[in-house]
């Protein structure tokens, strides 16, 4: 029994937390409110808090109802080919698209096309209209030097060889000989129709490197080209051989951004770098030929973002890693965007280091997208499938770790959505004025807000979502005007269906407004905004 206060309490529910036939934490009833009791400290011992209770974070949460800020900024990877749900075979798009709700961004994999029997490829299209839907970007993610499976089969001379001389499957990736013009070309006579005939709204050139030494016999690029472009022997002089790696390295992604940049709607798309953080470490960069101030610079060339990839060497490291990477990050990036991937997956055979978890879950995940994410409020996660569907829904909150909610309302550096007290709750007024109402709260510009909530329904157009930073919202009961800023494409949803919209004060032609506002998926009354790139002000009358 337990003793508190001035008498005992009285059992609540069960034990939130067991430990073999010990119970280690128990929830009770006192009063009008709840007790936590803890057997054992999780803090104690250096520990952060994640060590012994990964899900101790998630059981409060549903024992005291408690409600914070989210950060619409997740950033989610898919392999369709790798998704299986363990009883009837690959997931169904639908299925897909179902655990991708929480994204901001879903990042693509582009290399399940090109098969022998057309049915066999990925209905790519019909995602990213089922993504879209929801209000969710789509990036398409290439892995270059792969290319795909048809292009390896097609292009036998262009296939890249190993420091053995056999050819180049690493792990899992196909490589292909792209120091070599001609193989250069034939990969994007692939890539430029794939990235041309599909509404994608971005693409991220990712881990286009050489493979390291880890495995000596491993190590690229060895094809004949190579050797020939570099003209001596590789063994002769290591460190010369290095260097060369890593200017060509280099020069393959500016040139991957260049032929991007020459695609038809590159206008209206984002591009993006991911690349391995070499101040994390060196050695490993070093071995890929991944120099990320020489990356970063090319990437702020072509107008690409940064995203940065911390090496499986630093992943037995705690979640609060990304604390120290965000000021080299910062110092290299500067105005430059740039964020982190994080990767979420056994650890205990990949980083030669045994690690406190074998892989990150509740706290620890929280933890890890909450510093990850502490300046820009945007994160990379790889992967859906890898992911348990609990934790995606976890890292919105977690995101938004930097804000703060105070006695009268909210302050946060970015956007954020704040969800109402009680469900109860059906309206708002924020900082005086009558605000657009949607999913059970409210989304407000970065800075410190006053929020008075109301169970009176609202009266004004309702905001389910909006992918922008947001800047100003003005709303009446037939108008609503935003001002936003966004370097990528943007998607709002409203609770209702506009008749008009201006951007910038011009109105859009019938033709333009019946392609920017569409019906949205997630129950009846929700209609998909599509805004462009940019700072604007967006008015829609209803």
């Amino acid at each position: 029994t337990f003793t508190i206060g001035p008498g005992p309490a009285t059992p609540g529910a069960v034990s939130l937390v067991w430990s073999g036939d010990s119970t280690i934490a128990m929830s009770y009833t006192h009063g009008a409110g709840k007790v936590l009791a803890l057997g054992v400290d999780p803090v104690g011992g250096g520990r952060v808090g994640h060590e012994l209770l990964p899900e101790l974070g998630r059981q409060i949460m549903a024992m005291t109802g408690a409600k914070g800020p989210r950060r619409d900024g997740l950033e989610l990877y898919l392999d369709p080919g790798t998704l299986n749900n363990g009883v009837a075979g690959k997931l169904s798009i639908d299925q897909m698209v179902d655990l991708a709700a929480e994204a901001k961004v879903v990042h693509v994999a582009g290399w399940n096309f090109g098969f022998t029997n057309p049915n066999d490829d990925f209905k790519y299209q019909e995602l990213i209209d089922k993504l879209h839907a929801r209000g969710i970007l789509v990036y398409a993610w290439l892995e270059a030097p792969l290319v795909n499976l048809k292009m390896w089969e097609d292009w036998p001379q262009c296939r890249e060889r190993t420091a053995d001389g056999r050819e180049a499957i690493v792990v899992w990736r196909n490589l292909m000989a792209l120091e070599d013009p001609g193989c250069f070309d034939a990969a994007w006579s692939y890539w430029r129709p794939f990235l041309s005939k599909l509404n994608w709204d971005g693409v991220n050139v990712a881990e286009l490197y050489f493979e390291a030494d880890i495995n000596p016999q491993d190590e690229t690029p060895y094809h004949p080209s190579a050797l020939a472009r570099y003209g001596a022997d590789p063994k002769a002089d290591r460190e010369k051989f290095l260097n060369w790696r890593t200017s060509v390295v280099t020069q393959l992604n500016a040139d991957m951004l260049a032929q991007l940049n020459g695609l038809p709607r590159a206008a209206e798309m984002n591009f993006m770098l991911t690349v391995i953080d070499d101040d994390l470490d060196p050695k490993l960069a070093r071995q890929v030929g991944s120099r990320i101030a020489d990356l970063a610079r090319v990437a702020k060339e072509a107008g690409a973002t940064l995203q940065v990839e911390d090496p499986f060497t630093q992943w037995s490291k705690g979640p609060l890693r990304y604390d120290q990477a965000q000021k080299s990050l910062s110092a290299i990036a500067g105005d430059q965007p740039a964020f982190f991937d994080v990767n979420v997956v056994n650890r205990d055979d990949t980083t030669g280091a045994v690690p406190v978890t074998p892989k990150m879950t509740g706290v620890e995940l929280g933890l890890a997208a909450m510093s990850a994410g502490r300046a820009q409020g945007r994160v990379a996660f790889y992967a859906i499938g890898t992911i348990a569907t609990q934790d995606v829904a976890m890292i919105p909150a977690s995101l938004a770790g930097s804000a703060a909610t105070t006695d009268s309302g909210v302050n946060a550096p970015f956007s954020v959505f704040v969800p109402a007290p009680t469900n109860a709750r059906r309206s708002a007024i924020v900082d005086g004025k009558p605000w657009p109402f949607g999913a059970g709260g409210v989304i407000v510009p970065k800075g410190e807000h006053k929020i008075e909530w109301s169970d009176a329904p609202s009266q004004v157009p309702g905001l389910f979502r909006f992918s922008a930073e947001l800047g100003t919202a003005t709303a009446t009961e037939s108008s609503l005007e935003l001002r936003y800023d966004s370097r990528l494409r943007a998607f709002g949803i409203t609770d209702r269906k506009p008749t008009s919209m201006s951007i910038d004060g011009t109105l859009l032609t019938a033709d333009e407004f019946s392609g920017s506002v569409t019906v949205a998926a997630g129950g009846e009354n929700r209609f998909l905004v599509k805004l462009p790139a940019g700072s604007h002000g967006v008015a829609l009358a209803f």
